[in-house]
């Protein structure tokens, strides 16, 4: 939609209002952080409303925006560009209006650096959600200092840019960061139990030692918890990237690249949320899930003419 062809005319000193109507359905919960970024941030600037539906951040952070109450009043506007450069979006020289956005927002963060007070505020965890988590809180914060907290995505991960980052990378950096002695560590993981193990030396801790309980949104103690550590390698992903910005404790900040195959040195405001240099497939089986790698070898196989189709 060009915003010269909004649905409605704002009249009587209206001032228009935005939304993202699948908030909370698209994606993971990374990408409902990012959406939701871009919609206050876009709001702000051009004095806009906000309508959303009723997602988990209503829970998690207590925003209170008008519940979406007619979709039809707004016009889809679709990002088209992932990149800031290529993004119609956040190029365009007139605003959009009365505009349902859908997209994932996650540009070089360069744009929201402007935004940063407002955004960390967004995101603050709710009275509700610090009060069931207080007395995790108090254990994660008697935890002997520094705290390194490092996020292992596996259960999803293994193709294209998502590729699954060996373990022993994470180890050169802490051993590194803590100058070959023992160190806090938080595992943030969707397999903690897998990975545990292979930090050896080091004193882990998960949101479950914690005794962080969250039933409505059990991701979200990882999230929080990844926020308040005093050091922070995260994972080719939005959710860690987004804890990272949110982050207000740490000044080293880490990241797996693939190209490179070490943990780089990363600035949560000023860089891409997702890493796109390289590709799972193309470095081989070590960085693919096991069942896609399946995949694979079946597709060469077919292709060769080893079996049948």
């Amino acid at each position: 939609m060009e915003p010269a062809k909004q649905r409605k005319t704002m009249q009587n000193g209206e001032s228009g209002k935005v939304t993202v109507s699948n908030l909370g359905t698209r994606g993971r919960f990374g990408n409902h952080v990012f959406q939701y970024m871009f919609l206050r941030c876009y709001a702000k600037d051009r004095g806009l409303a906000v309508e959303t539906p009723d997602w988990i951040g209503r829970y998690l952070f207590g925003v209170d925006d008008p519940l979406l109450a007619d979709p039809s009043a707004f016009m889809e506007v679709r990002q088209t560009g992932l990149t800031l450069e290529d993004c119609h979006i956040a190029n365009a020289t007139e605003d959009f209006s009365f505009a349902d956005f859908n997209g994932f927002f996650q540009y070089r963060t360069r744009y929201y650096e402007p935004h940063k007070p407002f955004i960390r505020s967004l995101f603050a965890p709710s009275e509700e959600v610090r009060r069931q988590l207080s007395e995790a809180q108090n254990a994660f914060d008697a935890l002997e200092g520094p705290v390194a907290g490092v996020h292992i995505r596996r259960g999803d991960y293994g193709y294209g840019p998502y590729f699954i980052a060996p373990v022993e990378w994470y180890l050169d950096w802490l051993d590194e960061f803590g100058g070959g002695r023992p160190v806090s560590v938080y595992l943030a993981s969707d397999a903690p139990e897998a990975v545990r193990s292979a930090f050896g030396k080091h004193r882990v801790v998960t949101a479950a030692d914690l005794g962080a309980d969250l039933p409505r949104a059990p991701y979200f103690p990882d999230f929080h918890f990844m926020t308040q550590c005093d050091a922070l390698a995260i994972s080719n992903s939005s959710f860690s990237f987004a804890a990272a910005m949110l982050n207000e404790k740490a000044d080293v900040f880490m990241r797996p690249d693939l190209a490179q195959r070490k943990l780089i040195a990363f600035d949560p405001w000023d860089a891409e949320p997702l890493l796109r240099n390289a590709m799972a497939e193309d470095h081989g089986a070590a960085f693919m899930h096991p069942r896609r790698n399946a995949k694979l070898k079946t597709r060469l196989k077919r292709l060769f003419g080893l079996m049948p189709k």
